[in-house]
């Protein structure tokens, strides 16, 4: 098994933060981008409604893991 230091933790840690971050930035983009389709009532709004809705639930748990 493989001990890392504190250091190499420390840099997987702020490297699995600045993931999250960027990844949050990307998906309020795309969930945005989904929100301002979906106000008409056609098929293809309701998929945007779905997409806002999918981006939204994963915002909220990706909130969880960033500190």
């Amino acid at each position: 098994m493989i001990t890392l230091t504190e250091k190499e933790k420390a840099d997987r840690f702020d490297a699995l933060q600045t993931a999250f971050l960027i990844t949050q930035k990307r998906y309020t983009a795309q969930k945005l981008d989904a929100t301002s389709k979906y106000r008409d009532a056609s098929i293809i709004g309701a998929y945007n409604k779905g997409l806002a809705d999918a981006y939204e639930q994963v915002l909220d748990d990706l909130e969880r893991w960033i500190i």
